[in-house]
């Protein structure tokens, strides 16, 4: 992003299964001089500042699988969320 002289913002996910002990990573980031935000779609934590951000801008998401990337896009787009529920098999 930088080398293409655009901003780059680090979103961290599922800030809902965070341990005290991960969000140091959060600062890592911003000493470097990123935006970073903290966001859960399960819970909404984080989504109006994440939206307010990018507001009016083309984006790029990329991420490992499982970290909620759809989820996130989803959410900004309001389409409903569904979630995983545990199965009862008798």
């Amino acid at each position: 992003a930088e080398l293409a002289g655009t901003d780059a913002i680090i979103c961290f996910n599922k800030a809902d299964l965070v341990v005290p002990d991960e969000a140091q990573y959060t600062k890592t980031y911003t000493k470097l001089g990123y935006r970073v935000f903290i966001t859960s779609t399960y819970t909404n934590e984080g989504i109006d500042e994440l939206k307010n951000a990018i507001s009016g801008k083309v984006i790029s998401v990329c991420g490992f699988s499982g970290v909620g990337k759809s989820s996130i896009l989803n959410t900004l787009m309001g389409k409903q969320k569904t979630f995983p529920r545990k199965t009862h098999n008798p």
